[in-house]
């Protein structure tokens, strides 16, 4: 009777210092892969960026500054107050791990893990094509892909940079409203709609090229993802060559 009536208590114990100790293991995490962890967030961060709207993205963008001070704030609240409550090696434990995630995380400093794994991080999913692949997602729900091949068969040779003044008057689709594009314009050969817009804190535009359905592959400099058949997601330093001006 006592040790059936015992058994849930050893229960509990066991799972809340299972559940205690979930702290410290996700924090050796985060500085054992200090270096390729930064790399990883910053491309999940682009990339959510990229699917949100344009407004939301500063939002987002603004947001996130506080997270790592909060996360570091969180875990110096955390140990003053069960500082009584603890043992002297978990006490030990606690601020060793906040010291090294305040220090090897932000600089990436971590000298048990090679460089050449964030490095191939980088490479694999920089952030100008991290947000592009966020921003595909955003084409894919927004843009009425036929509204705007036939909005460009009508303004061949059309260029338009004051994009406040050209929705509220009709000369651009709307749908392309919710892209958020910096400029507009239809190739006056074979009516091939480009829009331009801003990358977030990147010094790259995007670049949405939008051919009719029997035009030919444009050549882009850089990788283009496509979006759909004839629709294209390519950045550009500075304006895409093939625009109009």
């Amino acid at each position: 009777m006592s040790d059936t009536a015992s058994s849930p208590d050893l229960t509990e114990g066991k799972t809340g210092q299972r559940i205690g100790w979930s702290c410290e293991l996700i924090l050796l995490l985060l500085v054992v892969a200090s270096r390729p962890g930064p790399s990883l967030a910053l491309a999940a961060f682009y990339f959510i960026a990229g699917v949100l709207d344009s407004a939301m993205e500063w939002v987002f963008a603004f947001a996130c500054l506080f997270i790592p001070p909060a996360v570091m704030l969180a875990m110096i609240v955390r140990l003053v107050i069960r500082w009584s409550r603890t043992r002297l090696f978990r006490r030990l434990v606690w601020i060793g791990m906040v010291l090294l995630s305040a220090t090897a995380v932000p600089a990436k400093r971590a000298p048990w893990v090679p460089l050449s794994l964030n490095t191939y991080v980088s490479k694999v999913l920089p952030s100008d094509l991290a947000y592009l692949y966020g921003f595909r997602v955003r084409v894919q729900c927004c843009a009425d892909v036929p509204a705007i091949r036939t909005w460009a068969r009508d303004n061949r040779g059309l260029y338009i940079t004051g994009m406040s003044d050209a929705f509220p008057a009709g000369r651009v689709p709307d749908s392309v409203k919710w892209l958020g594009p910096r400029s507009a314009s239809v190739l006056p050969a074979d009516s091939t709609a480009v829009f331009e817009g801003t990358m977030i804190w990147l010094n790259e535009n995007w670049v949405l090229v939008v051919c009719q359905e029997d035009g030919r592959v444009p050549d882009f400099d850089r990788e283009a993802l496509p979006v759909a058949r004839g629709v294209w997601l390519t950045w550009a330093a500075g304006p895409w060559p093939g625009s109009v001006r």
